[in-house]
């Protein structure tokens, strides 16, 4: 026996003409199936409040990205949209297509405070309780103090989404750029990639198993492109990386360096590598040569990484001429944050070697997405 959804979008009556929708279907059939979703709500409908990036300039973003006005004492809101979610009601997508100002409340005389601008949309028909109709900015004032702290998102109404926190000095009378902390959180289509605003954290989590992230990187990534894995709840990398580290010294007419040591732990080269904000792998590779023993019974190279786990085997050579020693990636281990490789060597038994390399054959350690 069939057993019936909650309804369907479009659809009349059986009549063929009485209309049946209204305006939270549309909002909980066809917007909840679009955007991206929030699986932390009990609601399986519920999506995930944001902003959606829209327009840009040099800058990046500008979806109702807050900043500075000419009015003593306001703030300006650029164009953009936004997706606010309304308990019961499914998810309203507001938008503004022009700037629009917003005037702060005069500031403390004593002390200073913050106040919170942010996106929000009233719907009287559906909560008769709302303040205003329709789609809104406005802003939450927090309490002056030595130390004052942000407003706090039980301050603002249902589903509003934060823009910006803006810092009032005591006794001030204008908003400069420097008092303006950007909070806007992203949020997109269901498998489309979401784009990181300011406010977003690397340790936000994803909504959805897949779900793709864009994002601001350091040197040597402009952008990065990371999926969630959820069944790990953690986010994966998918783009590696290339680094690599001449042998130090000035090299010869042939670009060949050399120098003598002696002793374990030797450093031959150093090179760091900047976090790339998801788990990953090491593999180094290199060749340099032994071209003078003196009384070493055994001389161990390798590379390793935080002078723990290793990126390249360890090789062994003993006494005679010219040995050459190649440098074998392996890369079994998983890590996060930034790291630091080292090419060492340990001249074991007493006495001293000469290494030399040819600076065209540097050390090359590859990064790769755990």
């Amino acid at each position: 026996m069939a057993v019936a959804l909650t309804d369907a979008l479009p659809l009349t009556s059986a009549d063929g003409s009485t209309g049946r929708n209204n305006g939270r279907d549309f909002r909980k059939g066809m917007l909840a199936s679009l955007l991206l979703p929030d699986v932390k709500s009990a609601n399986p409908a519920a999506v995930r409040n944001g902003v959606l990036p829209h327009n840009w300039d040099s800058a990046g973003c500008t979806s109702l990205r807050v900043g500075t006005s000419a009015t003593t004492g306001a703030v300006d809101i650029l164009a953009g949209p936004c997706v606010v979610e309304r308990s019961g009601q499914g998810p309203y997508i507001g938008w503004g297509e022009t700037t629009v100002t917003v005037t702060l409340p005069t500031s403390n005389t004593t002390n200073p405070r913050y106040d919170t601008v942010y996106a929000w949309v009233g719907d009287q028909a559906s909560v008769p309780a709302d303040s205003q109709h329709g789609p809104v900015v406005d802003y939450v004032s927090g309490t002056a103090s030595a130390t004052p702290t942000a407003v706090a998102d039980t301050s603002m109404p249902d589903g509003a989404v934060r823009l910006a926190d803006v810092l009032r000095p005591a006794n001030s009378t204008t908003v400069t750029a420097g008092n303006i902390t950007d909070k806007r959180k992203s949020t997109a289509l269901t498998g489309a990639v979401r784009y990181m605003l300011p406010g977003d954290t690397l340790s936000d989590p994803g909504r959805i198993d897949g779900e793709l992230r864009v994002r601001k990187a350091t040197a040597p990534w402009p952008q990065l492109v990371d999926w969630w894995d959820a069944s790990q709840s953690v986010w994966r990398g998918t783009q590696g990386a290339t680094f690599t580290q001449t042998y130090p010294g000035t090299p010869d007419s042939n670009s060949n360096v050399s120098a003598t040591i002696s002793g374990a732990g030797n450093t031959l080269i150093t090179l760091s590598i900047p976090d790339p904000g998801f788990p990953f792998r090491l593999l180094a590779s290199t060749l340099f040569k032994v071209t003078s023993i003196v009384s070493p019974t055994t001389i161990n190279y390798y590379v390793n990484v935080n002078n723990n786990q290793f990126a390249g085997a360890i090789g062994t050579t003993g006494a005679g001429g010219d040995n050459k020693c190649f440098i074998v990636p392996i890369g079994s281990t998983v890590f996060t944050g930034a790291a630091t490789v080292r090419l060492k060597v340990d001249v074991l038994g007493g006495g001293n070697i000469t290494w030399a390399a040819d600076v065209r054959n540097p050390l090359t350690v590859q990064l790769v997405p755990a």
